[in-house]
This record gives structure tokens, C-alpha cells and sequence, in this order.
């Protein structure tokens, strides 16, 4: 009975994130920006443009964040060229985690009870359901890769833990942070020579990235590593100006500022519930993992409630499974379980009512869907020659494209010199943008001789303008 609750929660909730997810790319509402870019990447990778830099980016597909686990993801792109694959295959990623969670905490000898507690309070983590709220990006691969080597080192499979770290590592450059604190922990758990492998493998990753990856392509030293690079460049001296004192009094200051505190105290205050002193190792080494997030300059909401959480998020799980071996675990009553499942489902329905108060677009979707497809469709069938400027929510909808000559965020420039059409969201540009930003580009358009039309489509105004 219990194994089938198990496998019914994990359907249930793989359910519900697809729901959400679809929903919310189908109703033109992916404001993160990320979705399109990834849409491009995928199509350009699964048709062997592996060096080539995107039109939305400006970079080389892997040379973005050196994400080179998009290689093996993008190979199924080919059947089915849609972001729909994407972000169907995130949610098998964070549901396949749970199952790999399972498999771990059956190997660890708790009771049955326990192992669907631990199943309930790894999808009660907020930032599982933001994945859903915030498109697609590769980070929503940790959960599953760390798990999946820790499974290894339980069974000390020392080929399976060397390519479950090579996996961890391609996910994206910060991935070293998640390989430190692994080493941390194994250090403060008595696995020396396990630490002494993972400190190394992340060293020589570090290396590759800084002295030879980034430099191949940017060789002016200013690579795409993003709010991250000044973790490299102070480690390593690799380039000229180390990292000064007052970047790291901005860095604080702009962490302040956002909203970190608040979502790191909503992730971590539920697992603190579980731990205990056995469960410290782990705790530490999340530290190594979400000291420098925070100090990276980068206040973006999204990277807070989605990078930086599907990072530390594994640590936590794991050390709630060490906490669950303890003979006081274990011995815990049925009030005491109801208390603890309450605190987690109050936690998690909080940060969903939050989110859906920011994101309603997938309940629109779903009641009535037709509009947005044929408005999909219609987005669909625009010529590949045409040269668009669009919004962060309709990129991803026109990115199935070799020269897909637009940019997620069209406040850049106020006049569109060089496109043939502009679709704009008046609604919610998205990141990096504003309607106030959408407005001024739509006047220089008029100004310019263009001819714009409005269309209201669910609870977005959207503006469509075409050269005379």
C-alpha cells in the first residue's frame, strides 16, 4: 500500500507541474526569458551547430554558462522540436530525483512510513513547484544528479561516482560550488579519499573553464560566465584585476536588497524540522554552496528562487535522509508527523497561492485554450527569413529558427532598425523589460512609418507591427 501512495504522489505531482508548465508556455506567459533561449540553443544543437553563437545571445550555445549536458538533451529535439519537450523533460527530471530519493532512503533501511514523509517533504520544497513557474533551464538537473551519486558512493561504484560527477559538472559552470560542498561533506563525514576526488575533480573543472574553455571563445577575457566570474577569477589570478573588497560589499548589498533572505529562510526553516546533529555535515556543505550565490551581485529573482535553490535544495534532502536513520526519527508519533507534513504543506501552498498570483496565466490557458493556440499557430507559420522582435513570452514560440534575429528583451533599443516585424506583449515583457520600456519602442515604431495593430488575446494586449 505504502509503495503505491509513493508512485501516486510522484504522478500527482508530476501532473501538476506539467500542467503548470505547459499552461503557462501556452499562454504566452514565460517572462523569464529563458525558455527561448533555450528553445534555440536545443534547435541549433540538435541539427550540429555546436560552436556557432546564437542570434539571441550573441554567444556560442555551449560557451553560455558551458552547459554542456544541453548536448545529450537536445537529441531528441530533432523528433520533437518543441519547448514542450523541454519542459516536459524537466518535469521527468525532478519527479525522476524523487525516485532516485526513494531508492536511497530504501537502501538506508527506514520504515516505510518515513520513506513516503521524506517523498511528501522533498516536493513540498518551494523551489520544485518555481521550477515549474520559471520555464526551462538545465539547473533543474541537480536534484537528480546529486542524488543519483550519492546512490554510488552508498555502493561504492567508483566509475558510476566519477560519471555521476562529470554529469553534476556539465550542468553549468556554478556546478563546481555544488562539487565543494559535496566534498565538504564527505570530508566531516570521515570520507576522505571520496573528498580528496570530488575537491579535485572540481579544481581541474575550474581550471578547464577559466584557462582554456571561456578564453577559446572570448579571448578578450570577458566570457559569459555571468555573476559568477569573479568566483573563478579570485580562486585562480587568472586574469589581471583580482576581486576587490568593495565587489563584495556590493555583492552584499545587492543580495540585501532582494529577496533572498526571505526564500533561503523558506527553504531551509522546513528541513531544519528533520535535522540533527548527524545531519550536519550536509548543512555544512550547502554553506560552501549558498555563500557565494549570495554574494554573486546578482539580486535577479529568478536565479534566487530557481538557480540558487535547485543547487542547495539536494543538500537539504539528503541530510533530512540522514536525519530519518536516527533511532529519535524514527520513534516519532502520528501527531508529530501531521505536525511536521503541515508545516511543509503550509510552506509549499503559500509560495504557490504567491506564485499564482503572479503567474495566472496557465488557469486562463486551460479553461479556454483555443485562442492561444491558434495564436501559436499563427506564430508558428512566420517565415523563417523574417527577422522579429519580440517579447520574452513569445520568443520561445519562434525560435525553431537557425536565424531567429530577435531579443528576449526589446527595451533595449528604442528603434527597430533591421527587423521586418515586431510582436510585442504590452501585458508583461518580461525580464529585463517593462510595459512602460514596450510602449516607447511601439511610438518609435509608428514614427518610424510602421503599421501596428492590437490584439487582445486572454488577459494579454499584444501589438504586432509590420514595415509599410
Amino acid at each position: 500500500m505504502t509503495k503505491r501512495l509513493n508512485y501516486l504522489l510522484i504522478a500527482l505531482a508530476a501532473s501538476l507541474m506539467l500542467v503548470i508548465a505547459l499552461g503557462r508556455w501556452l499562454s504566452l506567459a514565460s517572462n523569464a526569458w529563458d525558455l527561448g533561449i533555450f528553445t534555440q540553443f536545443s534547435w541549433m544543437l540538435s541539427r550540429g551547430y555546436f560552436l556557432e553563437p546564437a542570434s539571441l545571445t550573441g554567444w556560442p550555445v555551449l560557451a553560455d554558462h558551458a552547459s554542456f549536458v544541453l548536448v545529450p538533451i537536445s537529441f531528441l529535439y530533432r523528433i520533437w522540436s518543441s519547448p514542450a519537450y523541454l519542459l516536459t523533460f524537466q518535469v521527468f527530471a525532478l519527479t525522476g530525483a524523487s525516485l532516485v530519493l526513494l531508492w536511497l532512503a530504501k537502501s538506508s533501511r527506514v520504515s516505510p512510513k518515513v520513506q513516503t514523509l521524506l517523498l511528501l517533504a522533498y516536493f513540498f520544497q518551494p523551489v520544485l513547484w518555481n521550477v515549474s513557474w520559471f520555464d526551462f533551464h538545465p539547473d533543474s538537473l541537480f536534484p537528480l544528479a546529486v542524488f543519483f551519486l550519492w546512490l554510488q558512493v552508498r555502493h561504492r561504484k567508483l566509475i558510476w561516482i566519477i560519471i555521476s560527477l562529470i554529469f553534476i559538472l556539465s550542468i553549468r559552470e556554478t556546478s563546481v560550488l555544488v562539487v565543494v560542498g559535496l566534498s565538504l561533506t564527505c570530508f566531516l563525514q570521515g570520507k576522505r579519499k571520496l573528498s580528496v576526488l570530488l575537491a579535485c575533480f572540481a579544481i581541474a573543472w575550474t581550471f578547464f573553464l577559466s584557462g582554456f574553455w571561456y578564453p577559446l571563445f572570448f579571448p578578450d577575457g570577458h566570457h559569459n560566465s555571468g555573476n559568477y566570474a569573479h568566483l573563478f577569477d579570485a580562486a585562480l589570478d587568472v586574469y589581471r584585476e583580482p576581486l576587490a573588497f568593495h565587489h563584495l560589499i556590493q555583492a552584499f548589498h545587492a543580495a540585501s536588497l532582494s529577496k533572498a533572505p526571505v526564500f533561503f529562510l523558506a527553504l531551509i526553516v522546513p528541513w531544519l524540522i528533520f535535522l540533527d546533529k548527524s545531519s550536519t555535515a550536509w548543512i555544512a556543505g550547502s554553506l560552501v554552496v549558498l555563500t557565494p550565490l549570495a554574494l554573486s551581485t546578482n539580486p535577479n529573482q529568478v536565479s534566487i528562487l530557481y538557480h540558487y535553490g535547485m543547487m542547495i535544495a539536494p543538500f537539504f534532502a539528503l541530510a533530512a535522509l540522514e536525519s530519518a536513520r536516527t533511532d529519535s526519527f524514527l520513534s516519532l508519533s502520528h501527531a508529530q508527523l501531521k505536525q511536521m507534513l503541515f508545516t511543509f504543506g503550509l510552506i509549499s501552498v503559500i509560495n504557490f497561492m504567491v506564485n499564482l498570483n503572479l503567474n495566472p496565466g496557465w488557469i486562463l490557458f486551460w479553461r479556454n485554450p483555443f485562442p492561444f493556440l491558434q495564436y501559436y499557430e499563427r506564430l508558428s507559420r512566420i517565415p523563417a527569413e523574417k527577422r522579429v522582435l519580440t517579447s520574452n513570452g513569445l520568443s520561445a514560440h519562434i525560435a525553431n529558427r537557425r536565424e531567429a534575429d530577435f531579443v528576449a528583451r526589446p527595451a533595449a533599443q528604442l528603434f527597430p532598425e533591421g527587423f521586418d516585424m515586431l510582436i510585442l506583449n504590452q501585458t508583461d515583457p518580461g525580464f529585463g523589460s517593462s510595459p512602460h520600456k514596450t510602449d516607447l519602442l511601439i511610438q518609435a515604431a509608428k514614427k518610424s512609418g510602421w503599421t501596428c495593430d492590437s490584439l487582445n488575446l486572454g488577459h494579454l494586449a499584444i501589438q504586432e507591427c509590420v514595415i509599410k
